[in-house]
């Protein structure tokens, strides 16, 4: 048996992991069930933070197949802990995602089966349902990035009322606000000051010079629950069920935010711009057949590449000595200097 790489602080023995499911347990099926076993192994989705595979053999013989997600903070990678921003982190808010919203909404998301929130003991674990599929970026069906872009349509209406939502949520969520904004043009700036690179540091002044009329323009679009990262690297697709099954993963930077954040994230990469337009469309289309009442496309194509511009700056101010996963790896610089270009601001 292996088991993920963790500090000795956060790691969690079988007798731990098995009392702290018998008890997370009724939360999500209102079930009282013991466990005669216990297997585990490394996932394949292995990120930040400890994520393994357990296999739970009931003492009725069932058996149950989950993913066990440590997200407490001394749990996470030393790689990621020197790369992540550490005013981002909030331990609470993918459990809080799981439990007060994505149980029972009936998304496709990953079914919670539980959590364990003990601040004292540094212990914030997740157990969900293990997902069969593959990770979107790996697909070269254009339709299931459709599929893709009306699942976050549909999302994105259906929670746009943010004062609907419970509150120990959103007080964990992340705000776009104008001081978020602004912080991501100015670490990007401190950074490419720390650099030997003139040319870049003046390309990125110029950004820079640019943000008070961005960051006004992107505090006028209406705001929903999103993501905050509906990269095709954090969603899984399991096209043997019909339709198709889409499941975004990993909700830690859940945010109150304009939902084209959530869409240019996912058009981010080296697709066409084309292809690109098509995306919003299909978006856009959902949206209306959900019952929202959209921007024009031409308002909608400037919101997403106001996005861009920002996803762009946020890498850009990520972090001083870190390269991006392979997935979110391109030249950051060049794609913001083009969606400012394309914004005429």
């Amino acid at each position: 048996m292996t088991t993920a790489a963790a500090p000795a602080a956060t790691f969690a023995s079988d007798e731990q992991l098995i009392v702290a499911f018998e008890r997370a347990l009724p939360e999500s099926t209102r079930e009282t069930r013991g466990i005669r076993r216990l297997v585990r192994k490394v996932s394949s989705y292995q990120s930040s933070y400890p994520l393994e595979e357990l296999t739970l053999i009931f003492d009725d013989g069932r058996q149950l197949e989950l993913i066990f997600k440590n997200v407490s903070p001394r749990a996470i990678s030393p790689v990621a802990r020197r790369a992540k921003p550490e005013f981002l982190a909030d331990p609470r808010r993918e459990i809080s995602v799981y439990r007060t919203v994505l149980a029972g909404a009936e998304l496709g998301t990953p079914r919670f089966y539980g959590s364990v929130i003990d601040a004292d003991g540094d212990r914030f674990w997740l157990f969900l349902e293990n997902v069969a599929g593959e990770e979107l970026y790996q697909i070269g069906d254009i339709q299931l990035w459709f599929a893709a872009a009306r699942w976050l349509a549909r999302f994105h209406s259906r929670f746009s009322r943010g004062d609907e939502l419970p509150q120990d949520l959103t007080q964990s969520l992340i705000r776009f606000d104008e001081s978020y904004y602004t912080l991501w043009f100015d670490r990007a700036a401190a950074f490419a000051r720390e650099t030997s690179d003139a040319c870049r540091l003046a390309a990125i002044q110029r950004l820079g010079a640019l943000a008070p009329r961005v960051v006004a323009k992107l505090l006028e679009l209406p705001t929903t629950l999103i993501h905050g990262e509906f990269y095709a690297s954090n969603i899984v697709i399991n096209d043997s069920e019909n339709p198709p099954r889409v499941c975004p993963i990993d909700w830690e930077r859940a945010a109150i935010g304009p939902g084209l954040i959530d869409l240019a994230a996912l058009t981010a990469g080296n697709w066409s711009e084309q292809f690109k337009i098509e995306m919003a469309m299909a978006y856009r289309d959902e949206l209306l057949c959900a019952g929202s009442y959209p921007p024009s496309m031409h308002e909608l194509l400037r919101g997403v590449n106001l996005y861009r511009l920002h996803l762009a700056v946020q890498w850009l101010g990520w972090s001083a000595d870190w390269t991006p996963p392979k997935d979110h790896r391109q030249d950051w610089l060049a794609e913001a200097v083009y969606a400012a270009s394309q914004l005429s601001i």
